[in-house]
């Protein structure tokens, strides 16, 4: 029998990068063989910053955010806000690239809504989620003038409580718990239910739709996500 071959050993290393390598990259090898990010040597970099080091490709991090972009504004019939979730990384530099490209901001919590202003963010573009949001966050918010998404009657109250302390107008969504017969088929060892839709009923934030159309008739929000569908392929 013969031998399997050991390719790998055989690879340089810029054949091995190749094979792992997406589209927006903006990694090489140098002729020396040693890793280079955007142009800058991985060991240049190690030894002005020490180690361990993460970097992060700024040309990278606008390509992907455009092609996402495209993604969905190719499909979805109306304007689109792409919203960056900052606990994905609370890096300032980072915030302050997306909120450049024209990023809005997916807060939860206080905290994210101070880290996400730090690294720049226009109001307009920003929400504020989380079913356990109390009253001082809510009037925070609504002073900010970022949107709140709702997930209970309560902050219907506390949303005009706070809008005519403060004298202004509460931006405000209707966070919708939709559910599909798919759900009825599966089982979940993580939440312990032998039907995800039982969980999601007895759990998850949210109204359902024709709560949603009951609170739309009797107060000024917007639904989220009520009107239109993301296809499922998207190309990015």
């Amino acid at each position: 029998m013969k031998k399997k071959e050991d390719l790998s050993s055989e690879q340089s290393p810029a054949e091995k990068l190749s094979k792992v390598l997406t589209q927006t990259d903006n990694l090489r090898v140098s002729d020396s063989g040693d890793l280079m990010i955007e142009g800058c040597l991985a060991e240049d970099l190690l030894k002005q910053f020490g180690s361990p080091l993460y970097v992060v490709s700024k040309t990278t991090l606008r390509d992907n955010f455009r092609r996402v972009y495209r993604a969905f504004s190719e499909f979805w019939p109306s304007s689109i806000n792409i919203l960056y979730a900052i606990k994905a990384n609370n890096n300032l530099a980072i915030r302050a690239i997306m909120n450049q490209e024209g990023a809005g901001g997916d807060c939860f919590g206080e905290g994210e809504l101070h880290a996400t202003f730090a690294g720049g963010a226009d109001p307009s573009r920003v929400v504020l989620n989380g079913s356990n949001k109390s009253p001082e966050l809510i009037r925070k918010a609504v002073g900010m003038g970022v949107a709140v998404n709702i997930d209970s009657e309560d902050e219907i109250t506390f949303l005009k409580q706070f809008a005519r302390d403060l004298n202004t107008t509460a931006r405000a969504k209707i966070r919708l718990k939709v559910h599909t017969e798919k759900f009825n088929a599966i089982t979940s060892d993580y939440f312990g239910v032998d039907k995800l839709a039982d969980y999601v009923k007895r759990v998850k934030g949210g109204f359902s739709l024709d709560t949603a159309e009951i609170i739309k008739e009797r107060e000024t929000v917007e639904d989220v996500f009520a009107k239109h569908r993301v296809p499922a392929r998207l190309r990015i």
